[in-house]
């Protein structure tokens, strides 16, 4: 056929083809393992994404052969391959390495056991209780606080006659992880417990006693922390609101009311959350005020885009008045966007004009606030 010639092959090369093919395929079922041990012996030289990689690699291959995975962590060399094994393994999911979890914790290696219980936190399996709970009396604190760990996720796995030896029990870190806890125990020691720890060092358990007081769920709390609202650090104060929100429920309007105007971004933007979560249209008000006084704690971009979430449709003429005096195409953008978000038909001749606006960013951004506001009509 035109001049080209016809290929011929030969068996002998298809043989050597096929036996070459089959001597470099691995057998069914060995890769897995092959390819963990591979990773295992690679893992103390990698580092950055190297490391992210293999680790990516390892729960692969561990999601899809459990039997391999369990095979070579009863063949790993050491205690600390078995660690590493173990932190993949919890990574993977996979159930069936819940009884190598509690083999682990049932042999009591300090090192090792501090992994099984990250692992019986991340499996989070009733059945794991048993093998978690006998370390709450561990003398190593770091062994203690990760049985309560476990603990925080599964409060119904104790009695208070668990967790009452622990509070004399003065490590932070075991302090830290049993305030995680004790926001289901109410029960008046434990109340007094957290109470007492909204004065704890190091300042990093005060939040968290704050939020132990909020889940115990006793509104007499809420006058104690109000009192100390004024003399704690700024994460003590952004716990603070959000206790009070959940203490007091609706009764805290006006109190998150104020805190919109706190000189500390972070607190004011807390209450905002809380109000937004609540559609409570009450801030719309307070918000326009201080955006016509300029007296914004928070980003003008916050307040606007917040002031479209709220749905409320007195917004819309400060939107609108706004949006005819900016000339910024991020800004005009932005108060687009919030008018559709506001949902009021009225609002739709504000977009309308910006349909053929010589900026791209702003035609995009008013032909999506026309879809935005047509959805929320049409439900």
């Amino acid at each position: 056929m035109g001049g080209m010639t016809r290929r011929r092959f030969r068996p002998a090369a298809l043989l050597i083809a096929a036996l070459l093919l089959l001597a470099t395929t691995p057998a069914s079922g060995a890769e897995p393992g092959r390819d963990l041990d591979a990773l295992l012996a690679d893992w103390p030289h990698l580092s950055g994404d190297a490391r992210e990689r293999a680790e990516a690699r390892a729960v692969r291959l561990l999601t899809a052969s459990p039997e391999a995975g369990r095979q070579v962590y009863d063949a790993a060399a050491s205690d600390a391959v078995r660690a590493t094994l173990l932190r993949w393994m919890s990574l993977s999911g996979h159930p069936g390495y819940l009884p190598v979890v509690h083999a682990a914790l049932e042999r009591g290696d300090e090192r090792l056991a501090t992994v099984a219980l990250a692992a019986a936190y991340t499996f989070d399996r009733p059945e794991s209780a048993p093998h978690v709970l006998p370390y709450l009396r561990a003398s190593a604190p770091t062994l203690t606080a990760g049985a309560l760990r476990y603990v925080s996720a599964r409060p119904e796995t104790v009695t208070p006659e668990h967790l009452l030896p622990l509070l004399e029990r003065a490590h932070p870190g075991v302090r830290s992880a049993l305030l995680r806890v004790l926001g289901h125990f109410p029960q008046p020691p434990f109340a007094t417990y957290c109470r007492d720890a909204l004065n704890a060092t190091p300042a990093g358990l005060r939040p968290l006693a704050v939020r132990c007081l909020a889940k115990q769920g006793d509104p007499a709390a809420v006058p104690l922390l109000l009192k100390r609202f004024e003399h704690v650090e700024v994460p003590v104060q952004v716990a603070i609101v959000q206790a009070v929100a959940t203490l007091q429920g609706r009764e805290a309007t006006e109190r998150l009311l104020d805190w919109l105007a706190y000189p500390h971004p972070r607190v004011a933007l807390t209450a905002l959350v809380i109000l937004q979560g609540r559609t409570e249209r009450a801030a719309v008000p307070v918000l326009l005020a201080q955006l016509r006084r300029g007296e914004t704690v928070l980003p003008d971009a916050t307040v606007i885009k917040s002031l479209g979430l709220f749905g409320d449709p007195r917004a819309l003429d400060f939107l609108g008045t706004a949006l005819n005096e900016a000339d910024d195409p991020q800004r005009t953008a932005l108060l687009l966007e919030a008018i559709g978000d506001l949902g009021a038909m009225e609002g739709q001749r504000y977009l309308l004009d910006y349909l053929s606006d010589a900026r791209p960013t702003v035609r995009r951004a008013a032909r999506a606030a026309l879809r935005r506001l047509a959805a929320k009509n049409a439900e």
